[in-house]
């Protein structure tokens, strides 16, 4: 018995989610540490990746990943559902060319603030811990930190401040996650059928000199080859983070504040601006398109192989 279309959507996200967490997350270690701390506490990149592996080693950079890893099997099911059911419904409309792709990834990225931001506050808060157990010590010998897990951050977190708390930068979340997922998979699609076409070409033109050809079936996106779903999903993973960054370093800035020193989006950007000028919308970047590419690949590529696998 075949699955229900919304299951096959779940079950790959699930799967999708799980590749892209166990890739990216050292990379987003790096990112938001570099997005949030203090003033001089790296002079890079390369510095805060030898920073963190002298003084936690290697287990250093999956810190927080159990928030992720969870949270994304869940969040990256519901954004698949999400965005093919919208697109479903959208493609049907009036809308010209490609705008439902877009005005489904739009949907899809409000939609998913509500999930994502209790999942990126938690992984956010166990990343730079360290930072806050050295700021309550005054910079001298670190504090113990006050949770060491995500279920003692999750209790830690309702206990002081109630389960509001949680959704601690949910603006920047929303802010950011409108425009990184009108093109976020769009630009995945669209890669896909690029290449779908092109190969369809090259199969007329070959037909025009080999009677073979004439008869071969049209290339479809199931047809596409590891590498060139790769490149599609390395590409909207670009397209998600370096053109929409400086909207995730307020988000990640506003996460990392102590709940009582939060600020809004709009004061969160000035206080960034103020301290770093333009290139404080930048810090992190490095750590972050690196991660983008294997990370968005691998989730995409991960979704169509598992979801081609059930439909059939």
């Amino acid at each position: 018995m075949p699955l229900h279309p919304m299951m096959v959507d779940y079950v790959s996200g699930v799967c999708g989610g799980v590749s892209v967490v166990l890739i990216g997350h050292p990379f987003d270690t790096i990112k938001t540490r570099m997005q949030v701390s203090p003033r001089g506490t790296y002079k890079g990149t390369l510095d805060c990746i030898r920073k963190t592996h002298g003084r936690e080693g290697f287990g250093g950079f999956y810190l927080g990943i159990t928030s992720p890893l969870l949270g994304q099997m869940f969040f990256r099911a519901t954004s698949y559902m999400t965005f093919h059911s919208s697109y479903k419904h959208l493609k049907t409309s009036s809308l010209p060319g490609n705008a439902p792709l877009f005005a489904a990834g739009g949907l899809t990225g409000f939609i998913i603030s509500f999930i994502e931001t209790p999942i990126d506050l938690v992984k956010t808060k166990l990343q730079i811990q360290i930072f806050s157990s050295k700021l309550s010590s005054g910079g001298t010998t670190p504090l113990p930190p006050p949770y060491n897990s995500f279920a003692s951050c999750v209790s830690h977190i309702i206990k002081s401040h109630g389960m509001r708390g949680l959704f601690q930068g949910f603006s920047a979340t929303a802010i950011r996650n409108v425009p990184a997922n009108a093109l976020f998979f769009p630009v995945n699609e669209i890669c896909k059928q690029v290449f779908v076409d092109r190969r369809n070409r090259d199969r007329c033109s070959r037909a025009d000199q080999n009677a073979t050809y004439s008869t071969a079936p049209l290339v479809t996106a199931k047809d596409l080859s590891l590498g060139e779903r790769l490149a599609s999903g390395a590409s909207a993973g670009m397209c998600y983070w370096v053109l929409t960054y400086p909207l995730d370093a307020i988000k990640g800035r506003m996460q990392g504040a102590q709940f009582e020193q939060r600020r809004g989006w709009l004061s969160t950007a000035r206080l960034i601006y103020e301290e770093y000028g333009l290139k404080g919308f930048r810090r992190g970047i490095v750590p972050c398109a690196a991660r983008s590419l294997p990370a968005c690949a691998a989730l995409f590529t991960t979704m169509d192989l598992v979801r081609q696998q059930l439909c059939e």
